[in-house]
This record gives C-alpha cells, structure tokens and sequence, in this order.
C-alpha cells in the first residue's frame, strides 16, 4: 500500500463535487430519512455509489493508507464476531443485520474519505462545508423558532408533517429537535478561533441556535467541550478560569430550566437508569469480554441503547469498547502529531468536534449511526493529513 498524499484522481474536479454532495446531504440530511426515495434513503443511495466508486478507483490505484487498512480490518472482525453471537443466541440473519449491522456499515465510508483527502485542499473542503451546513441549520432554524413562538406557524400543522420522517422531536409547541442540529454545535467549533468578523457573527447566530433547540444533551456536551479548549488553549488566562467556573453553572441551570419547562425530560432520564440497570443485571463473565452479540436487547430494549456506550458494552463487551477507544486516542494522537507538525488551526476542530461526539454519545446514540461516525472517521483522515506536513503558511479561515 502507497503511503503517498498525492492522488490523481483525488484532485479532479467532478471526484471534488460528488464528495462535497455526500458530506452535505451528511451534515444537512439529519438521519437520513428526511426524504424518502424509493425503496432507499438518498443517503444510502449515495453510499452505494461512493463505495462503488471508491472500489473502482482502488482496483486502478491500490493506495489505501495503512492505517485506514488496520481500521477497518479492526472493525470488520467486531462486525463479524458479534454477528456471529448474535446468531448463537438464535436471531436470524436479517434480524441482526435490520437491528445492527445495517447503519454499522456506513463506517466503510472511510474508504471513500481516505481517497478523497489526501492534501490539504481535501482538509480545507470538509472544514468549509462544516461551517457552511451549521450556518445553514442556524438560519433555517430560527426564523421557524419565532414564527411557532408567535402563533404565526401552528404547531398541530408542524408536527403532522414531519412526524412520519423520524427526524423531529418536539420541546412541547415551543422548540423542536431536527437530528442534524448536532453540526451547530460541531460547526461552532470549525469557526471558534477564526479572526474574520463575518465568521465571529457566524458562531455567534450558530450559538444562539443551539441554545434554543432547549436540547440538554447537545448543551451540555458543547459546554464540556468548551470547557475543555478554554482549559488547554485558552489564550486569556484570568477569563479562562471565570469561563471555566461559569459554564457548568450556567449548564446546570439550563438543565434545570429545561427539566421544568418540558414534560418529558424525567420520563427520558427514568428511561437511562432502567437501561443501564437491565444491562448489568444481564452481566456475564464472558459477555463483559465480547458481549451478547448484535440483535440482543434487553427486557424493555429490543434494539439501540440511548447511552451508546452501554449498548457497546451489552453486544460487544469490553472488546468493542476498547476499539471505539482506540479510535479516539488515535485521532488524539494524530491531533498531537498535527499540532507538533505547526497544524494547531487547522487540526483543533477536527479532534474538538470528534470529542464532543463521544461526550454526547452518553446521552443519544451518535456514534452508532452515519450521522456521528462520520466525525471520527473524517477526523482521522484529516488530521492524518495534517500530521505529516507544515501547512501553517496556509491561513486555514482564508485558504480557498
């Protein structure tokens, strides 16, 4: 396997386009059931076709990175040993593949993403269209906010037409959570320290969105995330530690706030602690190992834990644990590599938005699906990039 960064086919301009398609429908397409064709989603449209295209180019030009290879030599074995406890425990071929392994599929993306990003013009691509698609999300969003708060959009009408796609959850009639708002928070962090003012209005419109999606999970997790930026890069020291000190204050009343204006926030948390009990009442020695298999549930959960984490560990066991925390101490350790190559700006968002991922991967099952993978997996390929070269001549807000 070539370890090269340059590609011919990388860099043509239709290869560009159609991948700059793929990331979009990615951070704007939410779940991917927003629109219905067909027998398929468009997002799985579009990943038959990348992966079809992405086997072609690498039967002509064998260059698939070694670490890519080991990824998802790694991952195909968890696949391949939980299927195979799956159908121990007596589940049928298409019930492990509906439950589990179908969304588990997109992590093969990383094929795709590996041809694709191979310099920096690559890296600049993903990091202006997460900018562009969180911006997008913040404009959509709040015009709808005001007009359902002041009557103009009845919210009977709302919740009719959206209900069937799977992809809206509503605050009461006051606010509603669209699965791809998770890119405000990742989008925020792709312009935290851009010194453009144009990009300063961006976050803070971003931002304001965010909050009023009245999503404790999102909050929370962008908070800690943040806090964790202002801990190790924060440039102003004295309002570090007032940030520091305030911001889970702030969250904790948000919380708090949101616990008593929404009805359904105790039933959601009621609904956690019963998972988690479930699953260590079913404990064993050898499925703390390797788990239960793909397709097992629980009592009250036929197929996805809320906590991602929990249902890694009840299928796959301290075995699928520790690859996806092999993964994100990976991207750390090519984020370390990235900054010490003089990449800090460029590779900062990638690992702050792959870790907000894990953060909120504790109250909602993003890293499980193809909207919350892909994080990690661009993360990985980006920063691999970043960590082999000097860009830092090459002002990453301004690089075109």
């Amino acid at each position: 396997m070539a370890n090269s960064l340059t590609v011919p086919t990388a860099n043509t301009w239709l290869l560009r386009f159609f991948f700059g398609v793929v990331l979009m429908e990615l951070f704007l397409g939410g779940g991917g059931r927003l629109i219905d064709v067909g027998i398929l989603s468009p997002r799985m449209y579009l990943f038959f076709l990348s992966m079809g295209l992405a086997l072609l180019i690498l039967f002509v030009y064998p260059f698939l990175s070694r670490s890519v290879l080991i990824l998802t030599a790694a991952f195909t074995f968890l696949l391949v040993m939980s299927s195979i406890l799956g159908l121990f425990r007596g589940l049928s071929v298409s019930e492990i593949f509906a439950s589990d392994i179908k969304p588990l599929l997109f992590f093969y993306i990383i094929l795709f993403l590996d041809i694709n990003i191979r310099n920096i013009s690559g890296v600049h691509q993903v990091s202006r269209l997460i900018r562009t698609a969180a911006f997008i999300l913040a404009l959509l969003y709040l015009p709808i906010f005001v007009l359902l708060n002041a009557k103009v959009i009845n919210f009977q009408w709302l919740w009719q037409i959206t209900y069937d796609t799977e992809e809206f959850f509503f605050r009461d009639d006051v606010a509603f959570l669209y699965k791809g708002f998770v890119y405000l928070a990742i989008g925020f962090f792709f312009l935290l320290r851009s010194p453009y003012p144009g990009h300063q209005w961006m976050k803070r419109i971003i931002v304001l969105a965010l909050f009023l999606t009245l999503t404790r999970g999102f909050i929370v997790a962008w908070a800690l995330v943040y806090v964790v930026y202002l801990l190790l890069f924060g440039r102003k020291k004295i309002l570090v530690f007032i940030l520091v000190a305030a911001i889970p204050v702030m969250a904790l009343y948000y919380w708090q706030f949101v616990n008593q204006y929404l009805s359904d926030k105790m039933e959601s948390d009621n609904k956690r602690i019963e998972q988690i009990q479930e699953v260590f009442e079913m404990l064993t020695p050898a499925s703390i190992l390797w788990g239960h298999g793909y397709g097992v549930g629980t009592a009250n959960v036929e197929m996805h834990f809320e906590i991602v984490y929990l249902e890694i560990l009840h299928k796959q066991g301290l075995v699928g644990l520790s690859f996806w925390i092999f993964l994100f101490l990976g991207i750390s350790f090519l984020f370390a590599k990235a900054v010490q190559q003089g990449n800090l700006e460029w590779a900062l968002p990638y690992w702050l938005a792959t870790l907000f991922i894990y953060v909120e991967s504790f109250t909602n099952p993003f890293i499980l699906s193809p909207l919350g993978m892909v994080v990690p997996l661009i993360s990985w390929v980006c920063l691999r990039v970043l960590s082999k070269k000097d860009y830092g001549s090459i002002r990453m807000y301004g690089y075109a």
